[in-house]
């Protein structure tokens, strides 16, 4: 009697955890990106006196953009600095903005450089409150800051608004020197502050857990505010989800509450799951993912014998109680049986419990032990 032995596999026994913001109080969180040096550096390109090495701007090094008086009493063209790359939260609440810039000035018979305009640029155009200072630049390097944390410059300032590539800062000088002053431009950079609504609700621990024929999932929260579900999703890539639950929250709470949910439906690749917490005015958090995979190995495999017939064989289970679950790829239970074994080999017949050329899942467990794979009969 000859015999085809097919591949073992493993199933799943590991825990996965995955531990997310920890926080016993849902608080607003108040936060900063930058200082950032806009990708995009450009002039006005108005007539007035040219800047020159625009892109020493971009570290504080001492190599310095730079623009000498044509006219006595003039001003130079426009610095405009944006694209600044930020991605702040849409749910976030401007707070202000702060613009570090390292200047001096120079000329042969006497200098005076002065600020003549600084301002945002939102939307591509400049606006807002006028931040140029009436102080007179020195003849070193002096690191400046203009704005503040709590300064947003005379614009209603939105997350939309700063994430624009066409955000940034509008920046000339003007002179008052005898003979060609210079004013020199080290460096500039932009931060942004802005304020993070709480969460809807505080999650603690989101873990996942083989069991015998089904995974385990349990989830954990601190606080919830207007809660309304949670929808339990699940993939076999990681990136391509869809529904399996929806768990009912608790509305509004400040002490911890437990959830759970059994996924029956198990396939044989790696598992994925998601938590989407949806409020009760149906706007939604997305929270991290995890998985579930790898096993201790069941000595079990699928024979085909030379007769045609297909047997699933266990070895070495005498006296264990053995659950085998057959179904389709969409979970679907096609044969179920548990029965403890009275002999040291176990053997199940496929041919009369399975359809033909339609790609199943066989599973077996005993005693924290797994077997899984994917088999397609063609009698």
């Amino acid at each position: 009697m000859t015999s085809i032995i097919l591949k073992k596999s493993i199933l799943r026994l590991v825990i996965a955890y995955l531990f997310l913001a920890i926080t016993s109080n849902a608080q607003a969180q108040a936060t900063s990106v930058g200082p950032i040096v806009g990708g995009s550096i450009l002039t006005d390109g108005s007539s007035n006196s040219s800047w020159s090495s625009l892109t020493n701007l971009t570290s504080s090094d001492g190599s310095a953009a730079s623009t000498t008086a044509l006219v006595l009493g003039g001003t130079s063209q426009e610095i405009l600095m944006t694209g600044l790359g930020l991605s702040v939260p849409s749910t976030a609440t401007i707070d202000g903005i702060v613009l570090d810039v390292r200047v001096k000035a120079s000329g042969a018979l006497g200098y005076i450089v002065r600020d003549n305009s600084v301002m945002l640029i939102v939307g591509g155009s400049v606006q807002g409150s006028d931040h140029a200072s009436g102080s007179n630049w020195t003849g070193s390097f002096v690191n400046r800051t203009l704005g503040s944390s709590s300064d947003k410059w005379g614009v209603a300032l939105t997350p939309a608004m700063v994430n624009d590539p066409d955000f940034g800062i509008a920046f000339s000088v003007q002179y008052v020197g005898l003979v060609l002053p210079t004013a020199s431009i080290d460096y500039m950079a932009v931060t942004v502050h802005y304020t993070v609504p709480p969460l809807p609700v505080t999650i603690n621990s989101f873990t996942a857990s083989a069991k015998t024929g089904y995974n385990h999932l349990a989830w954990q929260t601190y606080s919830e505010i207007n809660n309304d579900v949670f929808i339990v999703q699940k993939s076999l890539d990681g990136t391509a989800f869809h529904d399996i639950a929806i768990i009912k929250g608790a509305g509004s709470s400040n002490t911890v509450q437990n959830y759970s949910y059994d996924d029956n439906n198990l396939t044989f690749n790696k598992e994925y799951y998601r938590l989407i917490q949806k409020d009760v005015d149906g706007s939604v958090t997305i929270y991290s993912i995890i998985s579930v995979s790898g096993s201790s190995e069941l000595d079990a495999s699928i024979v085909q014998l030379s007769s045609g017939e297909n047997n699933l064989v266990i070895s070495n289970c005498q006296g264990q109680s053995i659950e085998v679950v057959f179904s389709d790829l969409n979970g679907k239970i096609l044969f179920n049986e548990s029965v403890v074994a009275t002999c040291n080999n176990y053997c199940i017949s496929l041919n009369d419990k399975l359809p033909i050329y339609e790609p199943v899942v066989i599973r077996a467990s005993y005693g924290g032990q797994a077997f899984a794979e994917h088999f397609v009969m063609s009698r």
